[in-house]
């Protein structure tokens, strides 16, 4: 018997206490401390799905893992022009995208239901 007191004074030490904080507000009601996430590790960065180069007026886009088909819209920011490209993103594919100092708008929609979408 003494065992089994000794087993549930132990049982109720280890639980764990919950504390309720209320405050004396004008509306009468009770208040609580907003919750506290105390993991403040830094998170990884993002793996990239896409890299682009551009040399010489052309573009090259390399896929990190193949997304099936993809189409690709590419706005010369400077002439204003928009091209429109569908390749297969299993293999790097380069295109002609003409000279640009002020760069490019680029959209990609894949056959597994990315969209993508930078400024370069």
């Amino acid at each position: 018997m003494k065992k089994l007191k000794l087993l549930f004074i132990i049982g109720l030490s280890i639980l764990p206490l919950q504390v309720k904080a209320e405050g004396d507000d004008s509306s009468g009601g009770t208040t609580t401390n907003p919750p506290v996430n105390l993991d403040t590790r830094p998170k990884a960065p993002a793996r990239k799905l896409v890299s682009f180069e551009v040399k010489d007026g052309f573009m090259t886009v390399k896929f990190r893992s193949p997304q099936g088909k993809a189409e690709m819209e590419v706005l010369n920011l400077e002439s204003g022009m928009t091209e429109q490209y569908e390749f297969d993103s299993d293999a790097p594919f380069t295109c002609f995208v003409g000279a640009s100092s002020l760069g490019y708008d680029i959209t990609i929609l894949t056959e597994t239901g990315y969209t993508i979408k930078g400024t370069l």
